[in-house]
């Protein structure tokens, strides 16, 4: 029995001489300034809201501004037909290499709107959140989602 635990431990120690790390020397450099500044601007297009099987869409913007923190929007959401307009402040940083591609996100649910988040890929804006919206005695959570380009 001692013979084969020791075989055991013996070719346990063998495998682990043969595992490395990966080499990531290859990995490009995050861009240089604020992501922020970098995505700054209004993006117009188009906003769905889904309340339990009923959707309406509607014209509206996503209008981002750098603050005075690094890493860190003002976002507005706009869609009068849909009766919306919330902001909140998001972080936001460098999705890729390119300086031109963005991820989002907040978790504060700040203002009635719950967790959002969002990516600027191509110049193509996307989010979504949820907003709570008391209506009488009754709560309903609204779900949002937006499309649009600067």
């Amino acid at each position: 029995m001692k013979k084969i635990i020791y075989s055991l431990f013996v070719i346990l120690a063998l495998s682990c001489i043969f595992v490395s790390c990966s080499d990531d020397d290859g990995d490009a450099p995050a861009p240089a300034g604020n992501p922020a500044e970098a995505a700054a601007g209004t993006y117009t297009g188009t906003w769905c809201r889904v309340l339990n099987n009923d959707t309406v869409r509607g014209e509206g913007t996503l209008t981002i501004a750098p603050t005075d923190s690094m890493y860190c929007a003002d976002f507005t959401f706009e869609a009068p037909t849909l009766d919306l307009k919330a902001s909140s402040v998001a972080n936001i940083a460098f999705a890729g290499a390119d300086g031109k591609s963005f991820n989002f996100n907040n978790t504060l649910g700040a203002d009635g709107l719950g967790d959002f988040y969002g990516q600027i890929t191509n110049g193509v804006a996307t989010v979504k959140f949820s907003k709570k919206v008391r209506v009488g005695r009754k709560r309903n959570i609204y779900n949002f989602s937006f499309e649009g380009t600067k």
